[in-house]
């Protein structure tokens, strides 16, 4: 296995809602310890991301694929 790891700030004074969306082949076989969060102002979270090749995956065979993270500003009424 491969683990990663992404530090995310949020240097604001908003609260950011955070998404991490992945896509192609890599995708199936990836892992994350936390998506779909709120992230408070004024702090940060660290994301994991482990990637698990099976034994049963075909030798040669190529996975690619590519991870976004989104920050989105919250605002919260009262």
């Amino acid at each position: 296995s491969a683990i990663r790891r992404v530090d995310i700030e949020n240097q604001t004074s908003i609260p950011m809602w955070i998404a991490v969306v992945r896509i192609g082949g890599i995708s199936e076989l990836m892992d994350l310890n936390k998506n779909y969060f709120v992230l408070s102002p004024e702090s940060g979270e660290r994301i994991e991301f482990r990637v698990y090749m099976p034994a049963s995956a075909p030798i040669g065979e190529r996975y690619t694929g590519r991870v976004f993270i989104f920050r989105i500003p919250t605002w919260r009424n009262g």
